[in-house]
């Protein structure tokens, strides 16, 4: 093991200086795990016409773009995103009808998911636990916004407008371009990511693949990067963090407990030569692990829809070592979490995405990154 001091250490620093004590946490039990796609209205508004032409669409693009770049990254999926359909092929979507009106103004705010999952849970005899919830609202509030939170465990909740603009959403046509962009597809499928357990994640221009699904909206990636751009992707990182996800693994005696996971041996080195670091170390889980993702985490507000973020596989014994390309020059974070067998994401604690993890500082200064440990 590393020797280990306090301060700064210009080549490497321990992850942990000794073997983390491994206890499981809460005990969970998803039943059936579905995306459940709630239409929801206020009191006095109808649906529209066309909603199961429109949300067969969605539901046919958000498959097929999941499973795909899932695929892309070897990270292919054992089903795709379950749902369930009619023999028409028509996903079930549950009707939710609000208490309040239109013009209460109470459907202007995202702060009323409770309320319709709770409605829907009790008007379709649905047991909430695992669920994950894809609420899509109409007449939505002008402003565009979303909302979006859940984990593999506990199951999640995403809220979206519901655009009735008349059009065509075609399997695989690009997510930032087009029809898609017109209906704000990239958001509402944004905010789904959050509902399945996805932190913002940024697009990397080593990949070559244009803005990403977790990463910034549309119209901030064209002023940075161009308009002429208009493809969006999953990343790796997303890739492998919904790997394990119940709703792509199919597993009959799935472990439900949220395990502490913690580096017993590792370090981060940077080289000099090209201004990479190399992150390695072992990770000790009563759950296997099969990934690891990094992320850098600059210390500029704003900046997570442009989060960095490098993977690598997890051996059997629970080694992993991951290639971080040179870093923005100035002072920063790399926060490393853990993707589990049973769909858990995490690092340290026990929140979610990059949140919960190992927290390895960095400085910058006279033209050398120095890693920092923290008393």
């Amino acid at each position: 093991m590393m020797a280990m001091r306090r301060g700064v250490l210009a080549a490497a620093v321990l992850l942990c200086a000794a073997a983390m004590q491994v206890k499981a946490a809460e005990v969970v039990t998803p039943t059936e795990p579905r995306l459940r796609i709630v239409f929801f209205t206020p009191s006095d508004v109808d649906p529209p016409e066309g909603v199961e032409e429109r949300v067969r669409q969605m539901a046919d693009y958000v498959q097929d773009f999941f499973s795909r770049w899932m695929k892309h990254w070897e990270y292919e999926p054992e089903r795709e995103l379950a749902l369930d359909r009619d023999a028409n092929g028509v996903p079930e979507i549950l009707y939710v009808s609000g208490k309040d009106t239109e013009a209460s103004g109470r459907y202007r705010k995202p702060d009323f998911q409770p309320e319709v999952i709770e409605t829907a849970c009790k008007q379709y005899g649905i047991q909430r636990q695992g669920q994950v919830w894809w609420i899509l609202m109409y007449k939505g509030p002008q402003d565009n916004w979303g909302r979006g939170g859940g984990d593999a465990l506990r199951g999640g909740a995403a809220t979206a407008r519901f655009y009735t603009e008349e059009g065509e959403i075609r399997v695989g046509e690009d997510l930032a371009g087009g029809f898609p962009r017109e209906i704000m597809l990239k958001g509402a499928i944004h905010e789904l990511g959050h509902a399945l357990g996805l932190p913002h994640i940024g697009p990397r221009d080593s990949d070559k693949l244009g803005n990403c699904l977790m990463g910034p909206v549309n119209m901030v990636y064209a002023r940075r990067k161009g308009p002429e751009d208009q493809r969006a992707y999953l990343s790796e990182a997303a890739s492998a963090m919904l790997w394990k996800h119940p709703l792509f693994s199919e597993q009959a005696n799935r472990e439900t407990r949220r395990p502490r996971v913690g580096p017993i041996d590792g370090g981060a080195v940077w080289n000099k030569a090209d201004g990479s670091f190399e992150v390695s170390g072992i990770v000790r889980s009563p759950i296997p692990v099969h990934s690891v993702v990094i992320a850098e985490e600059s210390r500029h507000p704003r900046r997570d829809y442009w989060t960095q973020t490098f993977v690598g596989k997890v051996a059997a014994d629970g080694s992993f070592s991951v290639r971080v390309p040179k870093l923005e020059e100035r002072d920063g974070c790399l926060k490393i979490v853990f993707c589990c067998e049973n769909g858990a994401v995490l690092g340290e604690s026990m929140g979610r995405g990059f949140g919960s993890g190992f927290n390895v500082p960095y400085r910058y200064k006279d033209g050398s990154f120095q890693m920092v440990i923290e008393p």
